[in-house]
């Protein structure tokens, strides 16, 4: 306790001082921190008594070890998210209402946007959010909580949770109180620091706050650092393995999450386990084309949905053993057979996890030392599999500590004709053969979860057997969650009923396949129409198959055939995907295009208001004319409409972030070397213009440079101006509409001097600058107070610079023409 207290208090004291970010991602040993010491002193100008004294006197004490400071970051690009991987999509069909809407989130990095139409009405901030914006923050409060207003990708895996912000700035966790007051249940970190292989103050302060809160769950990405190598710890130079990415992922009680891609490969960048101490790391893996930040997010969804479930059937928040216990029960298979260091216990299937909670599959309960409880369950004929997981709280261990586990339970399933079945373990010995060893059987003393799969179990009454150990320290809760899967089954997990799929994407089609049967021929058709073969060698154990999806709108439907079993896949749409343009967005009104799309009968658009989008039109064109008088919102999506149902809705669009002004983009007039006026009219669309004239305002009197009745077909329409008059030559251009009706751009304005008149900008100029001048001289002259010409070169055009590197002192800046007479002449302060 006394080693702990210290290593915080010594944090402390170099936070006051400022001294934490002054040193980036390095340990200092003391027995060298004059480098800290520098470090400091560079960065923060901190007077050398100030750093001397905390670094010396840190380096004298023998129970503090190192000095490390972190800059958190976040741990993957943005990617959009597909929630048919992990089985979200049949969570959302089967279980609607497990929406989050009794839990609040918390997003630990940076702040998202508080504004986003997915869930803005749906954030509560508490004052410890960072001040800085952060799309990477943004996805993942989408990909946890977005309910799809923005788009079909726009949909999160609890769309109706409260979501709410925390800096990752402090790597501590937030305040308990805090958390219980707000109704915080989960908080996601998709964020990491460097490898660090040991077990650590923020290891320990996780697991101390999470076994006093109990119902706590931190799901943290595992980290994207899975090609390289640690160079500390138990597993140093041992090539992709112990690669998590801060020492909080280390704690006992987190969650820790990998990454998988579309196909259920595992991530090669995803962070590897075991943990410095040979345990389980990551605890599953998740979808993340990018990174691991995406899976966890998607992890910290299906655990707001778990809890909402259960609060709604049970009218409290369920415990962390009981969420954990779940997640794992319902994982499928990935990596390496049952348990690996790189999928942990499998990959995350929501709807398995809810479907444990939903018909309550688990046992909870408190144990003490020397405890022991027995339950049992029922494994009926023809099943495929049981799987079983137990889960626990352990009280946390002093940071710096290499035997962790406090508690220790042990589960034994004890099956009909006295089978005894034990948890699935893993070498932990510090060589890459043994880590890549298969899972074996036996008694599990590192983990604080225990996991055991049986294949085709005997049907019968199996005893579930939980006992703790004689030197746990206290009293610990825990869960028990299994879950049963039948055989003899052939399920289309995805595209589900009315589902509907873009006809340029390349879809993961989804089965479950516990039949016997091994190869089948896959088939598609459209409504009416006769079967297309897609594969005849379609391996139904793999139970996945991307498909390159005809360009298609209309209704589809899939079959597989094995022998003589046929199994047909509901029906669901492929289309077009639409892509609303703004056509103009004039005071009044605003004009929206968008291809068509064959076989559509109609188009459904919808905006954006009172939070959620709403039907406003039913057009039978790709065009749209909304009245602002009438509606004025600035969000819009389409939707094309066919004989037996909708089609894919657009993105939504803000007509504000277009660009586009009234029938125009934007109207430029620049004067060019030859000493002319270079126009250019970006229009915004063709449609009902009549014509357009090119204006110039001289003395408040408009004259017309040129008008135009056609050409209009690039939206783009230039002209010159080559009659300058001395003096302000303001220019716009007019857009006529069919209708009668006159836009005007704005202004131009550009000053055109007489033959004798020079402008200089800025005037006394600092040496380094540019100096700006305006003449209608043929080359400038700089002279020194002597009248020596130190500076000269010719003008390109009447509106022109030159960078300065003169001492400071007064100079004289001559125009003169093209005969070598000066015209015009001014004096020029350099500064």
């Amino acid at each position: 306790m006394q080693k702990r207290a210290i290593l915080r208090l010594s944090i402390l004291i170099l936070f006051f001082c400022g001294l934490m970010e002054s040193i980036s991602q390095e340990k200092l040993p003391f027995k060298g921190f004059k480098g800290g010491l520098q470090i400091a002193k560079d960065k923060y100008n901190l007077p050398n008594r100030y750093a001397e004294n905390i670094f010396y006197t840190l380096s004298k004490n023998r129970n503090v070890f190192f000095l490390e400071h972190k800059i958190p970051k976040t741990e993957t690009p943005i990617s959009a998210a597909d929630l048919s991987v992990n089985a979200i999509t049949n969570a959302h069909a089967v279980f609607p209402n497990a929406n989050g809407a009794n839990v609040s989130v918390s997003i630990k990095e940076l702040l998202f946007n508080v504004n986003d139409i997915d869930y803005s009405e749906r954030v509560s901030l508490n004052g410890n959010e960072a001040n800085t914006l952060d799309q990477h923050a943004t996805a993942m409060a989408t990909i946890v909580g977005g309910n799809g207003n923005s788009g079909p990708k726009g949909l999160g895996v609890a769309p109706n949770t409260q979501l709410s912000s925390s800096s990752f700035l402090k790597l501590l966790p937030d305040d308990s109180q805090q958390l219980i007051t707000d109704g915080i249940f989960v908080q996601n970190h998709s964020y990491g620091v460097s490898i660090e292989n040991f077990y650590g103050d923020e290891a320990s302060a996780y697991d101390e706050q999470i076994f006093v809160l109990q119902d706590m769950v931190h799901v943290f990405s595992v980290g994207n650092s899975g090609t390289e190598v640690a160079v500390d710890g138990p597993y140093a130079n041992l090539e992709s393995f112990a690669t998590l990415t801060g020492n909080f992922k280390q704690a006992k009680n987190v969650i820790t999450v990998g990454a998988t891609d579309a196909l259920d490969n595992i991530s090669e960048r995803s962070s590897k386990g075991p943990s410095f101490d040979g345990r389980v790391k990551p605890d599953l893996v998740a979808y993340a084309p990018g990174g691991t930040s995406d899976a966890a997010a998607l992890v910290s969804g299906t655990v707001a949905s778990i809890q909402d479930l259960y609060f709604k059937k049970n009218g409290a928040i369920p415990s962390y053993p009981l969420v954990k216990s779940s997640l794992i029960a319902g994982t499928e298979d990935a990596g390496v057979s049952n348990i690996d260091y790189e999928s942990g216990y499998g990959k995350l299937n929501a709807k398995n996890s809810l479907q444990i909670i939903d018909n309550g599959q688990f046992f909870e309960g408190t144990m003490a030392a020397n405890g022991q409880t027995n339950n049992s369950i029922t494994v009926p004929e023809n099943t495929k599999s049981l799987k079983i997981a137990l889960s626990w709280l352990d009280t946390e261990s002093i940071a710096g500590s290499t035997d962790l586990l406090n508690n220790d339970l042990d589960l034994v399933v004890n099956g009909p004709n006295s089978n005894e079945y034990l948890p699935w373990i893993l070498s932990s010995s510090a060589n890459a053969d043994s880590l890549k060893r298969q899972a074996l059987r036996g008694i599990d003393n590192l983990n604080t979860l225990e996991f055991i799969t049986i294949e085709n179990p005997f049907p019968g009454t199996y005893g579930i057997n939980i006992s703790a150990d004689s030197e746990n320290t206290t009293e610990v809760p825990y869960a028990v969650s299994y879950s049963l899967e039948n055989s003899g089954i052939f399920e289309w997990q995805f595209p589900l009923k009315n589902e509907t799929l873009s006809n340029l994407g390349l879809p993961v089609l989804r089965w479950k396949n516990t039949t016997a049967l091994n190869v089948g021929s896959l088939s598609y058709r459209v409504e009416g129409g006769e079967w297309v073969l897609i594969s005849n060698t379609i391996d139904l154990n793999n139970q996945l198959y991307q498909w390159e999806i005809p360009e298609l709108n209309e209704v589809v439907e899939l079959q597989m055939v094995s022998g003589t079993q046929v199994y047909t896949s509901d029906k669901f749409f492929v289309s077009q995907e639409i892509i609303p343009q703004v056509e103009y967005n004039c005071p009044d009104e605003v004009g929206i295009s968008w291809e068509s799309v064959s076989n559509a009968i109609a188009y459904e658009v919808k905006t954006y208001t009172n939070n959620s989008l709403q039907v406003i039109a039913t057009v039978s064109e790709p065009f749209f004319v909304n009245q602002k008088a009438e509606n004025g919102s600035v969000y819009f999506s389409v939707t094309p409409i066919f004989n037996d149902g909708k089609g894919l809705r657009s993105n939504t669009i803000n007509i504000e972030d277009s660009g586009v002004q009234c029938y125009f983009r934007g109207f430029i007039a620049l004067l060019n070397d030859d000493n002319e006026v270079d126009l250019a009219l970006s229009l915004s669309t063709g449609i009902n213009i009549e014509r357009i004239d090119f204006v110039k305002t001289i003395a408040g009197q408009d004259f017309i440079i040129n008008s135009y009745s056609d050409g209009f077909e690039d939206l783009v329409v230039t002209d010159t101006d080559s009659i300058l008059v001395p003096g302000n030559n303001r220019y716009r251009a007019e857009i006529i509409l069919a209708n009668g009706n006159i836009v005007q751009t704005d202004e131009v304005e550009l000053f055109i001097p007489d033959k004798n008149e020079l402008i200089l900008f800025p005037n006394p100029i600092e040496n380094g600058f540019d100096l700006n001048f305006t003449s209608q001289g043929s080359k400038f002259q700089i002279l020194d107070m002597t009248g020596k010409v130190i500076v000269q070169d010719s003008v390109l055009s009447i509106q022109d610079f030159i960078g300065i590197n003169l001492s400071a002192g007064i100079y004289i800046f001559h125009m003169v023409d093209e005969n070598n007479k000066t015209i015009a002449a001014k004096k020029l302060i350099v500064k």
